[in-house]
């Protein structure tokens, strides 16, 4: 008997071994398409996440199954990433709600995959951004789709006007790698690197002359090489450009009066992650310590002092983050797996019924995280164990659920499984599921969900690919 157990333990080492230490750490088997889909100390290997000091000897791990997932899905994505190379990190923003997703790492190329997750149909997403009313999703060809609110041309010029709820191809930014919905407008990165924005442009935010109110596609005034991030929120947009620095246009309390709608030089170099709220905007440097200016009616900059700030300020509580997001009025970082916000919480944003005095960045209770996405005035994130937990604005029924306009405490999202990336609009989210596509729930009046326009829904539902 005692031989027997012997050979079974012995056995059981031998499977462990091969399957890189019997998953001692959940994450070594988490679905991924590229570095960007894993933890920075992580690398993603045959389509999992594993520590980097074992990669070599779990480069031959099979890829995980997808039998639990939902069955069908089909979807749109972006924020910052590279799509050509199917790298998904992501810096997206949105509305006068500003609405912004984490990238957990610098984007890195996986041209070699030819696994690719978050497939429907024959379309593979690899990045998602969502703004106001409006989402965008870059594919694994290159291609960049939109659909939702298009009032202002903000999906795009081949799409139905007012509102456009199938995925619509935005002509000429196939093998770009980074984009951003804001508020009632859209940038991207097209192939030569160069930035380019379409919809409304009544105070320069989309890098054009301000005579001009609606703009289809068309690239800034001033040339921006070697683009490495992009960010917007509101009536702005930034980006950090590898040479020169950080750099704004547009209008709002992150730009200086009169200086739209030339690009505003805000910063040096040295920072990695860019994201815009709807009046703030903040760094992330590689080390991951974070810097905020603009408005702090919210204490969304600074923790002690109001007004606004015109140059980056420190903010010391959000320090040793490894990924960055920005809600209309508050901020989120992401510290291994640990959340932290600060700003408003009106609509219960830090996870708390009362924050109590303005007190830097508190952590959010009970969420063990791998991405994190801010919203107008609610929060999502993705678990360590590949679900979606929202918490904040519930209004529109964004975080998934049924019930109260506010949650105080984070709540999962019903139904979803096996998730790689979540972002967040200005009422609605999605998130992108591994081998199932894209799948979104919230406010859809403007088609954001990705299906015709109709009420609120807080159960995931595929997005609606057009027949080609």
């Amino acid at each position: 008997m005692v031989a027997a157990m012997m050979r079974a333990v012995s056995l059981l080492v031998v499977v462990c071994a091969a399957l890189a230490g019997c998953l001692a750490n959940p994450w070594d088997r988490y679905a991924c398409v590229s570095n960007a889909d894993c933890r920075p100390q992580e690398s993603c290997v045959a389509s999992q996440c594993v520590n980097a000091a074992s990669s070599s000897s779990s480069s031959g791990a099979s890829a995980p199954g997808s039998s639990s997932q939902p069955a069908s899905a089909s979807g749109p994505v972006a924020t910052s990433s590279s799509a050509a190379a199917l790298s998904a990190s992501v810096a997206s923003s949105g509305s006068h709600q500003g609405v912004s997703s984490s990238r957990a790492a610098a984007p890195s190329s996986s041209a070699g995959a030819t696994s690719v997750h978050a497939c429907h149909e024959g379309r593979c997403v690899v990045a998602m951004t969502a703004g106001a009313g409006q989402t965008c999703a870059r594919t694994g060809d290159g291609k960049l789709y939109c659909w939702g609110a298009n009032q202002l041309n903000q999906v795009g010029p081949n799409a139905a006007s007012g509102v456009e709820p199938r995925p619509t191809e935005v002509p000429g930014l196939q093998g770009g790698t980074l984009q951003s919905a804001a508020g009632q407008h859209t940038c991207a990165t097209a192939a030569d690197g160069g930035v380019l924005c379409w919809g409304g442009n009544q105070v320069g935010q989309c890098g054009v002359d301000t005579t001009v109110a609606t703009v289809v596609v068309q690239p800034s005034l001033q040339p921006l090489a070697g683009v490495t991030a992009l960010g917007g929120g509101g009536l702005a947009s930034c980006v950090l450009a590898q040479a020169s620095g950080v750099y704004c246009w547009g209008a709002g309390a992150v730009i200086p009066v009169g200086a739209f709608p030339l690009p505003h030089h805000v910063a040096g170099t040295g920072y990695q992650d860019v994201v815009n709220g709807a009046s703030h905007a903040c760094l992330r440097r590689p080390q991951g310590s974070v810097e905020c200016w603009g408005a702090n009616g919210n204490h969304q900059v600074n923790e002690t002092d109001t007004g606004q700030f015109d140059t980056p300020l420190d903010v010391p509580t959000a320090g040793g983050a490894d990924a960055i997001a920005a809600g209309a009025n508050f901020t989120c970082v992401l510290k291994g797996t640990q959340v932290y916000c600060w700003g408003a919480n009106d609509r219960k944003q830090l996870a708390r019924e009362d924050a109590g005095p303005p007190a830097g960045a508190l952590l959010i209770p009970g969420v063990a995280a791998r991405r994190v996405a801010a919203g107008g005035s609610h929060a999502c994130v993705v678990t360590t164990t590949g679900r979606v937990v929202c918490w904040g604005d519930n209004g529109q029924k964004q975080c998934g659920q049924e019930g109260p306009a506010t949650l105080p405490a984070p709540a999962e999202v019903p139904t979803l499984t096996n998730v790689v990336d979540v972002v967040a609009g200005g009422g609605f989210s999605c998130a992108r599921v591994a081998d199932a596509g894209v799948y979104c729930w919230g406010g859809n009046q403007s088609g954001a969900l990705g299906r015709p326009a109709g009420p609120n829904d807080a159960v995931p539902q595929p997005v609606q690919w057009p027949v080609d």
